[in-house]
This record gives structure tokens, sequence and C-alpha cells, in this order.
């Protein structure tokens, strides 16, 4: 069995990661991930051992040693003494991730599109920044978004991103990509804390998706972590009708 896609997409090609003799136990973490997310081991599986590890990655096994760990840290792994590392059969870190909205409207057959509406640096207001653990105004880089279905705006999204982990993002960076899944490919997502409400849509996300201000709106708020750091706080709102479907 192979990871959800979801998953699949934390986990970034290993080949340009760490030359043969040159590896950190990151790189070695990511390659461990690749040959899980490629159905090589499976949920179950012995993987190899440490020195086997270290013996064909080239590096020292405290390195391999402290990837290995920390993979177990996040559910990924299980290690045994006397038995080996297996494969999590369900890894728990499937359970707090959802699928991207661009998945979730092509998956509905539908065309995908999204505008990138606000993309500055500011000040944390006190909501995110109680839920990302940070100090109210502290410096972020603040995305607003609005994602379409076949045409029809089906969701607004805004995000506050920890600069510390995400400094490379750029307004050019999210002409083709959205910020989820820029994060998802250049941070190293280990957790997620995910609260879903209904609300009143705000006058800045009611108007763009052309309904009334105070509407009662499907909200996810979502927080990203990379270990005990912060990555980025969202607040999405979605479109009356539209449903959200989540395989692992």
């Amino acid at each position: 069995m192979k990871l959800s896609p979801d998953v699949a997409i934390l986990v970034p090609s290993d080949s340009n990661t760490a030359r043969r003799g040159h590896r950190t136990w990151r790189s070695v973490q990511l390659h461990v991930l690749s040959r899980i997310r490629s159905g090589e081991w499976k949920p179950g599986d012995l993987i190899s051992t440490e020195h086997q590890l270290a013996s064909e990655l080239g590096c020292a096994r405290a390195t391999v040693n402290r990837a290995l760990r920390e993979l177990a840290e996040t559910g990924v792994i299980e290690r045994r003494r006397k038995v080996g590392t297996r494969v999590a059969e369900v890894p728990t870190y499937c359970a707090v991730l959802l699928p991207s909205i661009r998945r979730e409207v092509e998956e509905a057959g539908h065309e995908f599109r999204f505008d990138l509406l606000e993309f500055s640096s500011t000040k944390l207001p006190a909501q995110p920044a109680t839920a990302m653990h940070m100090v109210t105004g502290a410096p972020v880089i603040f995305v607003r978004s609005l994602f379409w279905a076949d045409g029809e705006a089906c969701s607004h999204e805004t995000k506050w991103v920890n600069p510390a982990v995400a400094g490379g993002m750029t307004a050019e960076a999210l002409e083709s990509v959205t910020a989820y899944e820029w994060l998802s490919r250049n941070t190293t997502v280990t957790r997620a804390n995910i609260e879903l409400s209904a609300s009143a849509a705000t006058e800045s996300e009611a108007v763009p998706m052309g309904l009334p201000t105070g509407a009662p709106m499907l909200t996810i708020n979502r927080t990203l972590w990379s270990q005990e750091v912060a990555i980025s706080h969202a607040r999405q709102i979605f479109a009356p009708g539209y449903s959200i479907t989540s395989s692992f």
C-alpha cells in the first residue's frame, strides 16, 4: 500500500538531496520516506538496518540513527529492540493532513484554477499567533487566494506563513502552485492541527466569492508544523454545496 498522494507530496525526490558521502540526517530521512512512498517498503515491512543504510548511503551510523529516530517520533516507522524497524501500519500523520483543494476539484471532474489575491509582508494578528504559538505582531508572509471549479468560486483562503521556515516563498513562486502546494514541497511538514467549524464569512472573504457578508460557511483552520516550529496557519471557507472527501 502506497502513501496517499497528499502525504507523498510532502516527500521531495531524494536524488538531488545529497551526494554519496555528503549525507545529513535529513537527507537520510528523505531517502527512507521516498522508499516508503514508492511502495518498496510497505506498511508492516521491515526496512534496512541502520548498518545497511549507513553502508548503502555512505554515511555514519549515528546519522542514520538520528533520521530513523525522528521518523519514529512522528509515527512513520516503529522501532523495537531485537526485532528491527518496520513501516507503521497506518502512519499517524496521515490522519491530520487534508487533500489539496486542487486534487479535490480535479478528482471531482472539474477544472481547477486559482487567483492570488494578495501577497504581502505583515504583522501576525492575535488569533493566528495563538494557533502558531508565536508572538502577536511577529513578521509573517500573508497570502490570500481564491479557488475556482469550472469557473465558479468554490473556496477562499487566508494564510499566514512563518518566514523563518518558508523564506523562499514569493509571489512569483505562487503563479503556478497554491501556497499549500508550495509549502508541502519546500518545507518538512511533520504534523498539522485542524479545526472544522461553521462561521460567518467576512467581507473580504464573501465579496470575491459573490456571497453576502456574514453568510454561514464551512470553515477549516489548519496549522502546519515542522517539529515544534509553526510553518503556517490558514483559514479557508467553502462555498455552499462544496464537499470534502479524504481517503488515506
